[in-house]
């Protein structure tokens, strides 16, 4: 608990505590990610319309394997910034918001980073949302096709779909190697 309330406190008071990088393949690869995800089962979680959580751990799924050759390069730019030598990823999942659908508060224990991918964004109000140690929430301005880095302590949520749109993301987490 000590160390999340650090890591918040250092993440609300280093604003660029987190990568966000500009997936520039994103309108290239959208159709054919969105496919794999569509032609996944459904599967809820909590109040996530779709995912695929329960398979995390299985990187033979099509869209994984597509997907990770595309992130390489934008997780190498994170590692030359952090000064190491490689990155490990730790499980990936995709997750759908329909209409009233969210994820509650949450970190990701036992990991160094949690990433998400905005494969569908209509709007920023969709945006993962943050709480700092003083229980204040804020946003980082993303958009579609970005991925977003941050570390896995710090409490996040993916607030309720109030709008007819569907907000698709692909999450993994990840660890930095020396």
């Amino acid at each position: 608990k000590l160390f999340q309330n650090q890591c918040q406190k250092m993440f609300k008071e280093i604003k660029s505590f987190y990568f966000l990088k500009h997936v520039k393949e994103s309108k290239n690869i959208k159709h054919k990610l969105l496919k794999y995800i569509n032609d996944s089962p459904k599967v809820s979680y909590e109040k996530v319309s779709k995912t695929d959580w329960d398979s995390c751990s299985d990187s033979d799924r099509p869209y994984v394997k597509y997907f990770i050759k595309i992130l390489k390069p934008y997780m190498y730019s994170i590692v030359k910034k952090l000064n190491t030598k490689s990155w490990a990823m730790h499980n990936m999942w995709f997750q759908q918001y329909e209409k009233s659908s969210y994820h509650t508060w949450h970190t990701h224990p036992s990991v160094q980073f949690s990433c998400v991918y905005y494969l569908e964004l209509p709007n920023i109000n969709l945006a993962t949302e943050f709480k700092d140690v003083e229980n204040k929430i804020f946003k980082i301005n993303v958009k579609e096709g970005d991925l977003l880095v941050f570390p896995s302590s710090v409490l996040h949520r993916s607030p309720k779909n109030k709008s007819n749109k569907r907000k698709t993301v692909i999450s993994f987490n990840s660890s930095f190697l020396q």
